[in-house]
């Protein structure tokens, strides 16, 4: 017989299955038009993430005013064909595109770490994604792994005076980079605040301002799962664009082994359900398509 701590246990983990099923049967979602912004939310998806990005981005709809144009870009492992079908509810501008897209638009400027790095890496694609992306306007990257409770109120705005590139990055709740480029003068990063790319505002040229290249180098030569975030932490730390703190982007996993959500008194505006709480994702999705947004912060 299972010990108590180890029903628990059981129960958490194995309840995000019981969540993500029901989210299945429940009808398709009602989303009458909203106004559009001049920001273009980016985002990678594959086979396994299309019911990730799926909820993501219902929890924005429901949580937002003015919601942005959206750009998908497939991973590789799901047609765009799939990807529209999947996102065809949204009531707003929405595209799609290839990661290949994005390699073929740096490999014609000439930027072949940046290539080799998106062959080798699944991190390098989101990289290219992003810097290109970036270069074409304002852009905000969201990983699938995020739901949102609020409208993002405090984007950066454009300065007409200013040449520079904007990054503006989420606070990790831990130091998550990769050693080998930090051991390239980037022991700074270290230090608190530390950065997540899961969540990125980007506007510009990020290659013309900040000094990237050596790391480009290093991640096109041989890279991880958080080669790319180092990357994105550097070029944040550079420029000074500002962080989104951990109290309005969640970011931590104290609470894996908790049942029920205990959000009382918080005033996120998202939360991003990394690894090790990626299980509650859905029991926090599946509230949210109920209406009961309140409940989980009572």
């Amino acid at each position: 017989m299972l010990k108590p701590s180890a029903l628990k246990d059981w129960l958490v983990f194995r309840s995000r299955t019981a969540y993500r099923l029901m989210l299945k049967v429940l009808p398709p979602p009602l989303a009458p038009s909203k106004p559009e912004q001049d920001l273009t939310l980016v985002s990678m998806c594959g086979a396994k993430y299309i019911e990730l990005l799926q909820q993501c981005l219902l929890s924005l709809y429901q949580s937002w005013t003015f919601l942005p144009k959206l750009h998908i870009v497939s991973d590789g492992s799901a047609t765009l064909a799939e990807l529209e079908k999947a996102l065809r509810w949204w009531p707003g501008t929405k595209t799609f595109s290839s990661w290949e897209d994005s390699v073929a638009y740096h490999r014609e400027r000439g930027r072949t770490s940046i290539v080799e790095f998106a062959q080798s890496n699944v991190m390098g694609k989101k990289l290219a994604v992003i810097l290109k992306a970036g270069e074409q306007g304002p852009t905000l990257w969201c990983d699938s792994d995020i739901l949102w409770f609020k409208e993002l109120s405090n984007i950066p705005k454009e300065d007409g005076t200013s040449t520079l590139p904007v990054l503006k990055i989420s606070e990790d709740y831990k130091p998550s980079y990769d050693p080998r480029l930090l051991e390239h003068g980037l022991k700074h990063l270290d230090c608190p605040p530390y950065r997540n790319a899961g969540l990125i505002y980007i506007r510009g040229e990020l290659l013309k301002h900040c000094r990237l290249q050596p790391l480009l180098d290093l991640a096109a030569e041989e890279s991880c799962h958080v080669t790319e975030q180092t990357i994105f932490a550097e070029a944040n730390y550079q420029l000074g664009s500002g962080i989104w703190l951990r109290d309005e982007i969640a970011c931590f996993s104290d609470d894996r082994e908790v049942v029920l959500p205990q959000y009382g008194g918080k005033n996120w505006v998202a939360r991003h359900y990394i690894g090790p709480v990626r299980h509650l994702f859905w029991r926090d999705a599946f509230m949210l398509r109920l209406g009961l947004k309140e409940k989980l912060f009572k």
